[in-house]
């Protein structure tokens, strides 16, 4: 397998020095790196740098620019996968604790995957940075940066998928609302979908895009406006959610759905007392291992999995770990 290690970065924390010819213990965080990447690839790495005096860094390394200039760590990335062939090992330069142990156990455990990264305690809760990629990468790269999208994570994140489910007004929409709120917070891209009973108002009667749709029966309209787009589209039959989100939603971290309470999705359910005697949940017909959570105002209830009261504290910050941690995972 080849290497490459990856000399980005402004370098603001470290007053424009560049941060892998920091001396750490004695030796360059560079150095370190090149040679934790060559003892377990077999052979020099690939150094892929931007700054002019870049090929002086290791005069024993071939040194390349990015291919695609000013696409930030993403474009890095996608330098090292176009640049040779077969599977590369990319690491960024910046990591002065890189154990050769690390690195051995990615080149183990990424035969058969296009893309194997490892854990980590970020908000990601992978390391785009420090994984190995397979040519396969290099299209779904390019068709991330087409979109606009650098995030290093995007090319190969996959898509969480969590349902909200509810007696009518029992206040799906509200836990929602609230969860998205939550989690965008947390600075994840957040989309949802709504499994409507009745159809969607196209604007109001005699209104350009009423037009467009009840006039001109036009099979999508596409109304674009200051911070919003809104799409509409005739359907002859009902769509299942995942199919929706790999259709509309490309890109989302994690997609929140209401309603659906069929679809094979993991779910958090809110009962209210006013809404209905029972919860949805029957312990007699479903899985209690397909329920996330359940939020409700009955003080007496109790289920096979967490179940919440709306007077508990901090209830939202938990159950928002719960969405994430349980929620249905798409393979990008």
């Amino acid at each position: 397998m080849r290497g490459a290690v990856l000399a980005g970065g402004a370098a603001r924390r470290y007053g424009g020095h560049p941060k892998g010819l920091v001396e750490l213990g004695g030796r360059r965080i560079l150095d370190r790196v090149v040679d934790a990447v060559a003892t377990v690839t077999g052979e020099a790495p690939l150094l892929v740098a931007n700054a002019p005096d870049g090929p002086t860094w290791r005069r024993d390394l071939r040194t390349i620019p990015d291919v695609r200039p000013g696409q930030g760590s993403l474009g890095g990335i996608y330098t090292a996968v176009v640049s040779g062939v077969g599977p590369v090992l990319c690491v960024a330069w910046d990591m002065p604790f890189l154990t050769v142990e690390l690195l051995r156990a990615l080149l183990e455990g990424s035969t058969g995957w296009d893309a194997f990264l490892p854990e980590s305690d970020g908000r990601r809760g992978v390391e785009p940075l420090c994984a190995v990629y397979g040519p396969a990468c290099g299209s779904a790269i390019e068709r991330q940066l087409a979109r606009g999208d650098l995030r290093a994570i995007g090319g190969v994140a996959a898509t969480r998928m969590m349902s909200i489910i509810g007696r009518k007004n029992a206040g799906k929409t509200t836990l929602l609302v609230a969860l998205a709120a939550e989690l965008s917070r947390r600075k994840f891209r957040v989309m949802t979908i709504k499994h409507g009973t009745h159809p969607a108002d196209t604007d109001q009667r005699g209104k350009d895009s009423w037009r467009h749709w009840h006039e001109g029966h036009a099979e999508r309209v596409l109304m674009e406006g200051p911070g919003q787009r809104v799409l509409w589209e005739r359907t002859e039959h009902e769509s299942e959610p995942v199919a929706l989100a790999r259709r509309y939603l490309e890109g989302a971290d994690i997609v929140l759905v209401e309603g659906f309470k069929r679809a094979p999705l993991p779910k958090i359910e809110v009962y209210r007392l006013a809404a209905g005697p029972e919860p949805l949940f029957d312990a007699a017909v479903h899985d209690p291992g397909d329920w996330v959570a359940m939020v409700t105002d009955n003080s007496k209830y109790h289920a096979d999995f967490p179940v919440f009261r709306f007077s508990d504290t901090a209830w939202l910050v938990t159950i928002a770990n719960l969405a994430w941690d349980r929620a249905k995972i798409l393979p990008p």
